[in-house]
């Protein structure tokens, strides 16, 4: 996806299937800030995350692939979030 620390991302589901995720680069303000360090890209959002592990079904914290193919729509491409085979921490993480 080429994300720079400008970028931001937007979210959105299929209306049609509500379990498929998808998301959307922009430097638009209203989507969500990204964190940058060693270990990737993060994202922050109670809601969103929360809402993702829920339909993943994991309880503490994942991370998740984004298909390389996106779904080409009106706004741009949107990629899939994989969601099928969260990656998840060998620790838990500390709070």
């Amino acid at each position: 996806m080429n994300i720079t620390m400008n970028d931001r991302l937007e979210f959105g589901c299929d209306e049609n299937n509500p379990k498929e995720w998808f998301l959307h680069k922009t430097t638009d303000k209203r989507g969500f800030p990204l964190q940058f360090n060693r270990g990737g890209t993060r994202l922050r959002n109670k809601y969103i995350c929360k809402t993702i592990l829920d339909i993943a079904k994991v309880k503490e914290s994942a991370t998740f692939l984004v298909s390389k193919d996106p779904v080409k729509t009106e706004l741009g491409p949107f990629y899939r979030i994989i969601l099928s085979c969260p990656i998840l921490p060998k620790n838990k993480p500390k709070l």
